[in-house]
């Protein structure tokens, strides 16, 4: 999923794919490795790279929360 973040930009559908992902995960008791849909999310949530005008930015916070980021986007 990181890689197609990567590559395709982030968007709601897959940014809800990772917010269900996560909680059927953890909801089992695991903990994956975050690194590298962090490093593939961040640069959406820190606004280095634009999101579809569509974004839905509460959507984009709370996967932000999910993934340990202390960052809040405000408004686009």
């Amino acid at each position: 999923m990181a890689e197609k973040i990567q590559s395709y930009g982030l968007y709601d559908q897959n940014s809800r794919f990772v917010l269900e992902f996560l909680g059927i995960i953890r909801e089992r008791g695991f903990q994956p490795d975050l690194t590298a849909i962090q490093d593939a999310v961040y640069p959406y949530v820190s606004m280095l790279k634009p999101l579809p005008e569509s974004t839905d930015v509460d959507l984009i916070n709370a996967l932000g929360n999910v993934l340990n980021f202390d960052i809040t986007i405000t408004g686009m």
